[in-house]
């Protein structure tokens, strides 16, 4: 095979599969078709890739490959390839990407599903998936995937550049590069807040020095603007969320852009503040 590739310019080598059923039939081996050693097949393919916790109390007997951890082939395996996928349209229509979402129950998972274009499209789908988020998460995540604030973000991302700016304010974060927000230089988003609870801001970025490029400030009724710290908690795939905890009775925050650059924010949400919350400005 090196000698065939060299001396024929092959750019390719054959498919491992292939080769090694022809090996065992040149060889005069035995062989058996592997579906008769199961009760279905519908999980082995060359994609799309599955994780361990999907395989947890299956009934039938099968083989499934390929199997995989949380990592960057599981999400091109099923967000980016359309083949059985969990974007794919047939096992959309047919349930198979919202019985697999529940079963992997992962916060990017359910964010990465709600925006592909098949499910975002379809209030209904759309839906759905946001549903199974808030039933199934839990702790920190679940709160992430609470329901927001409600406002008027056209209005108040007047200064802020953006082409998509209901997918950066939508429900569950986008990991789409093209969903973002631009704060250009000495920009300013200014936002009101009601003042019958504390609130807790939530944004996310793929910069790991998103922090040294804004501040946080917020007032109450009768004091002035004062900072408030800006705190990592997570990361999620490409994206790290910060959380911004203002005192109670705060009514008003502004984000200020500062230093040479601007920066770009993935995902921006106020939440009611909870105790899993307001201990990250403690942690």
């Amino acid at each position: 095979m090196s000698v065939l590739k060299r001396e024929k310019g092959l750019l390719t080598w054959p498919i491992g599969e292939a080769v090694m059923s022809h090996e065992i039939i040149s060889a005069g081996m035995r062989t058996e078709e592997l579906a008769h050693y199961c009760d279905s097949l519908r999980q082995y393919d060359w994609a799309p890739v599955y994780l361990e916790k999907e395989i947890i109390n299956e009934t039938e007997k099968t083989f499934i490959h390929p199997v995989t951890e949380m990592n960057e082939k599981f999400i091109v395996s099923n967000f980016v390839q359309d083949y059985h996928c969990m974007i794919s349209e047939e096992e959309i229509s047919n349930g198979i990407s919202r019985h697999r979402s529940r079963k992997i129950n992962d916060f990017e998972a359910y964010s990465r599903l709600f925006h592909c274009p098949r499910i975002y499209n379809n209030p209904v789908l759309r839906e759905d998936v946001v549903d199974d988020a808030r039933e199934l998460l839990t702790g920190i995540d679940f709160d992430l995937a609470s329901e927001g604030m409600a406002l008027d973000w056209p209005q108040a991302l007047g200064q802020v550049y953006s082409e998509y700016p209901e997918r950066v304010c939508a429900s569950l974060p986008s990991y789409d590069r093209s969903h973002a927000m631009f704060f250009d230089r000495e920009v300013t988003l200014q936002v009101s807040l009601g003042a019958d609870q504390a609130y807790t801001l939530i944004v996310a970025a793929r910069d790991p020095d998103l922090t040294s490029h804004f501040d946080v400030k917020c007032k109450g009724e009768i004091s002035s603007f004062e900072n408030v710290p800006v705190a990592f908690y997570q990361q999620k795939g490409e994206l790290r969320f910060y959380a911004v905890n203002f005192p109670a009775k705060s009514n008003e925050f502004v984000v200020e852009q500062k230093g040479p650059d601007g920066f770009w924010l993935n995902f921006i949400k106020i939440l009611p503040t909870t105790d899993a919350l307001r201990a990250l400005s403690t942690s």
